[in-house]
């Protein structure tokens, strides 16, 4: 009777040890099972996700200046950097949402561009003035650089990672600030490892680009999407679109695209060249 209640437990033992212990393997994680919360922790991350306004002024057809606003995030990559989406920084014209028997359509107002301000947004609401290092309309990406006498305390506190080295069902996070709110973390999974014909209609390199589901909406742009890899948290790229915000399927661009066009701008950046 003792033998066999010795048997037992260890079969119990040898059990429960099997489905606690998960392989380090060097690639990007299916599940968030090996990330050890006393030293990752996802609102380290949330301090350096900050709001990035852009303010344009166009001239309109009688001669009067209109000021147009817009807002995404950026991810604070040192104390002189930040990363987001060149559609957040750059507005080519002056539109207006109409309702029409066909549907929504945009009207273009004026494409007489006047000037444009960008700025970095801190949690007090104070805006800190940007200058572009790179702005790529093609890629959809922007690199944008803090002055010196800015005070940024939080930046991207975990590695850069790989963004060749994503698998179909990956788990990642993206974390935004979703009709400009404060920023809120979402759970999903790699989807696609590339764009599909929707997101070619706005970006024309589907190899640039992943998909994820989690959803992304007005406000999310330039958001960072992280991965896991053995359990610690890795920045994959930026959210740029989404299919539909009820599909809450979106894409996002490769943090390896990020990094070909700073060595190609040659833009030192110690943590992405």
């Amino acid at each position: 009777m003792r033998h066999n209640i010795g048997i037992t437990v260890l079969l119990i033992l040898l059990l429960t040890s099997c489905s606690t212990v998960a392989v380090k393997d060097g690639f990007y994680d299916f599940s968030a099972f090996l990330v050890d919360g006393r030293r990752m922790d996802l609102a380290r991350i949330m301090d350096s996700v900050r709001e990035i306004e852009t303010i344009t002024r166009f001239q309109v057809e009688d001669g009067e200046i209109i000021k147009s606003v817009s807002r995404g995030t950026g991810l604070v990559l040192s104390d002189d950097m930040v990363l987001t989406v060149a559609h957040v920084v750059v507005m080519n014209s002056l539109t207006q949402r109409l309702l029409t028997p066909m549907g929504i359509a945009n009207i273009v107002i004026s494409d007489q561009r006047v000037d444009s301000e960008t700025f970095l947004v801190d949690n007090e609401g104070a805006r800190i003035p940007l200058t572009p290092l790179l702005v790529s309309s093609e890629d959809d990406v922007a690199i944008l650089r803090i002055p010196n006498q800015a005070k940024i305390t939080s930046v991207f506190p975990y590695d850069i990672g790989d963004s060749d080295d994503l698998r179909l069902g990956n788990v990642v996070y993206i974390l935004g600030r979703p009709l400009d709110q404060d920023v809120n973390v979402r759970e999903g999974i790699i989807s696609g490892l590339k764009g599909n014909a929707l997101s070619q209609e706005i970006y024309a390199q589907p190899d640039n680009l992943f998909m994820f589901s989690g959803g992304i909406v007005s406000g999310d742009s330039g958001s960072p999407v992280i991965a896991v890899r053995d359990g610690a948290y890795e920045v994959v790229g930026i959210a740029q679109g989404v299919m539909a915000v009820e599909s809450r399927l979106g894409w996002g661009i490769r943090i390896n695209r990020v990094r070909d066009l700073i060595r190609s701008q040659e833009i030192h950046c110690a943590r992405l060249c």
